[in-house]
């Protein structure tokens, strides 16, 4: 007899927050899929898709609001409608908080946030000379994501 396929799993956090070992161990113990066109899971960030050609530093661009880039907002919204599938496969996104926060809050697909303290954070993405999070350092955005 099959057992019933398990729902997706969406992991989100920030990045440098080990969300790829999270990621990793979650998807294995569960038994579920990796997207095979991303690496790691991560969906929303171009840079991570296998087929990706194009220079790896901070080129796409990341952690977009619905108030500065409502376009791209919806654009995003809506490919995660499109491309996410309800069961066999895990997700992550590191890059796009603001998205992925609005649109797991709408759906039924189980999410493991991994919270990690913001300073340390910060002080992880600098060092790497990561600099694509300060783009969304306003008010606003900080309180979607609470």
């Amino acid at each position: 007899m099959l057992e019933p396929p398990v729902n997706s799993l969406f992991v989100l956090a920030l990045p440098r927050s080990l969300s790829s070992l999270t990621y990793t161990a979650a998807r294995l113990a569960l038994g579920l899929r990796a997207p095979s066109w991303t690496t790691d899971g991560e969906i929303l960030n171009l840079e991570r898709f296998v087929h990706y050609a194009g220079p790896w530093r901070d080129s796409c661009e990341k952690f977009t609001t619905c108030e500065a880039r409502p376009d791209l907002f919806n654009q995003l919204m809506n490919f995660l409608d499109e491309i996410v599938r309800p069961c066999g496969y895990a997700y992550k996104d590191v890059v796009q908080p603001f998205v992925a926060a609005s649109w797991c809050a709408r759906t039924h697909l189980p999410i493991l946030t991994i919270r990690r303290n913001v300073a340390e954070v910060a002080f992880s993405v600098l060092r790497r000379g990561w600099y694509y999070p300060m783009g969304a350092a306003t008010s606003q955005a900080v309180n979607t994501l609470d």
